[in-house]
């Protein structure tokens, strides 16, 4: 006997599905599937042997685990397309403030250098009051001063 067409296959399950009897059996469905993918054969996991409504559920069964591994699928690239979203949008807020601190080191620098040319400009103004006073004395006070010690 060859295999069934698909459709031959699913209206087979579904006929399946409607008679279904209700019969535990020794082994779960899922144990069935363990069973027939590892070559093992007993009574229970033989196609002939197990109750019709078995095999649907195991049919839906491995549907449900197909839908199950779509979505987890659909869930992990949605997960990974946002976790790439916000890994380029820290990359461009990292650029940003890498432009921010370089511009404020620059700013910082020539406050530094401007801070450094103003004290040099104190220090020469502070040079020539010194000179002024000192040139006042001399000229102004001293004179006087020399002037009251001889009139006295």
């Amino acid at each position: 006997m060859g295999f069934p067409h698909v459709s031959d296959f699913e209206s087979e399950l579904a006929q399946l599905a409607r008679q279904q009897t209700g019969r535990k059996s020794g082994s779960s469905p899922s144990q069935k599937i363990i069973n027939l993918a590892s070559g093992r054969r007993d009574a229970e996991s033989s196609y002939a042997a197990s109750a019709p409504g078995e095999w649907a559920r195991t049919f839906d069964l491995i549907q449900q685990a197909a839908e199950l591994t779509c979505a987890s699928e659909g869930r992990a690239h949605e997960m990974v397309s946002r976790a790439e979203a916000l890994m380029k949008r820290a990359f461009d807020e990292l650029q940003v403030a890498e432009r921010r601190v370089q511009m404020a080191e620059a700013s910082q620098r020539a406050a530094e250098a401007r801070a450094s040319d103003a004290e040099a400009r104190m220090r020469e103004a502070e040079d020539w009051l010194v000179r002024l006073q000192d040139a006042l004395v001399k000229k102004l006070i001293e004179p006087r001063a020399i002037h009251r010690e001889q009139a006295a």
